[in-house]
């Protein structure tokens, strides 16, 4: 966009050689890599989904939906659509609205839905689509309060539908364990706060210590720490930590560790190997 335009992109589209930005300042769109400024039109309204190939652009808007070939031309669709992909010859996706209910469909340019994918009560609502051209199969983006859904589905040859790829991802804020695995939200279930773990032998006394370790992250990263505050085993340097869980399984213990908006998990195996000696004392005048 123009530097100083202030006008912010609402979709963004492109194929192989030309790439296509919609704002309620118009329609900008250039060869790759560079966007000619000069190049702008007005289509009937603001796009805040597009798609395009070599041949059609696509773009869907409050008012409706929009193909283009040589000349903008309304599509007459029997649903509002907040997001469109481009598909077969003929054909594009969209995720429609119809009396309150968000569904995924496809449909020819001329507006005729040739199917459609509702979900069932209490799954993700769809956001947002993307299709292939060579296939009846799409990529949809779905969500719901606290997570998001994302499936590849593929048409079968009966007229069913198939789940060829499906990734979730939850909201996080209060991980832990329950039950010995790990878990999105634990609720009110108690976590561990520190682990007692048994010391390798000490060759000089031929006994075996105990020493209670707490994780602990600051600025410089993720650590389990003695009741001193030694740093006995270093875990990451992720600065950004909010949260942290531990369960204890052998000699083994599983951290988990996020910020809110991603949690990891490590094992950390060896803990038996810790060896204290006591190299003496001297007393200082």
């Amino acid at each position: 966009m123009p530097q100083g335009s202030g006008v912010p992109p609402l979709a963004l589209a492109a194929n192989d050689s030309r790439m296509f930005v919609s704002s309620r300042g118009g329609l900008v769109e250039g060869t790759l890599p560079v966007l000619s400024h000069e190049d702008v039109t007005h289509p009937p309204s603001a796009f805040t989904s597009m798609d395009a190939d070599a041949s059609a652009l696509i773009g869907a808007s409050t008012d409706g939906v929009w193909i283009r070939k040589e000349s903008f031309k309304p599509v007459t669709l029997s649903a509002s659509a907040k997001s469109v992909a481009l598909g077969t010859l003929g054909t594009f996706w969209f995720v429609g609205v119809q009396g309150g209910a968000e569904f995924v469909g496809q449909a020819t340019f001329a507006g005729e839905i040739l199917r459609t994918l509702r979900p069932l009560a209490g799954d993700p609502k769809p956001e947002k689509i993307r299709a292939s051209r060579t296939a009846e199969k799409f990529t949809v983006l779905e969500s719901l309060p606290g997570l998001q859904r994302m499936r590849v589905m593929a048409r079968e040859a009966g007229g069913g539908w198939t789940i060829e790829c499906e990734r979730t991802l939850c909201e996080s804020a209060n991980f832990g364990f329950v039950g010995g695995k790990p878990a999105a939200d634990v609720g009110g279930a108690a976590q561990d706060k520190d682990i007692r773990v048994r010391l390798k032998e000490n060759p000089l006394t031929g006994k075996h210590g105990f020493l209670t370790l707490h994780p602990e992250s600051d600025a410089t990263g993720t650590r389990l720490v003695s009741p001193e505050g030694l740093p006995l085993v270093e875990v990451s340097a992720a600065n950004d930590i909010r949260r942290i869980a531990i369960q204890r399984g052998g000699n083994s213990l599983r951290l988990l560790q996020g910020n809110g908006l991603f949690a990891e998990e490590f094992s950390i195996s060896g803990l038996d190997d810790i060896l204290p000696l006591d190299a003496g004392g001297i007393d200082l005048p």
